[in-house]
């Protein structure tokens, strides 16, 4: 919520809205982590399709 643009916007609308800043984190972390599971599972996918191929 310090460094990227997109994310003070998000936290600077939530605040408008009323939530409070542990709302905030929590729907941020999850974010994070959807995103970063779904790069784990590409990641595995495309590795399970080149050993697949060999």
């Amino acid at each position: 919520m310090i460094h990227d643009q997109r994310t003070r916007e998000f936290a600077r609308r939530r605040q408008i809205t009323g939530d409070s800043r542990n709302d905030t984190l929590r729907v941020l972390k999850r974010y994070i982590t959807r995103e970063t599971f779904a790069i784990i599972r590409d990641a595995l996918r495309s590795e399970q399709a080149l050993t697949e191929a060999a």
